[in-house]
């Protein structure tokens, strides 16, 4: 569980630098959502700081909103 909540907490401070970098999008319609997996879907051994370092990556998904666009 320590380790989820570390991956959460990376997830909103990376979260809040983006919101802050970008400030204002104009019209576009931009909500930030964060998901932690904590030490699911490692990609290298933690067993050496090289591998943790690896782990230790953020992923960004960008998906159309399914709601209705404005005009």
């Amino acid at each position: 569980m320590a380790n989820l909540a570390l991956s959460q907490q990376r997830a909103v401070a990376l979260q809040q630098a983006v919101a802050a970098a970008v400030p204002d999008l104009g019209d576009l319609r931009v909500t930030l959502h964060t998901k932690a997996f904590g030490e699911a879907l490692p990609i290298a051994c933690d067993e050496n700081p090289i591998g943790r370092q690896l782990n230790r990556r953020v992923g960004v998904w960008l998906r159309p909103s399914t709601g209705s666009a404005a005009p």
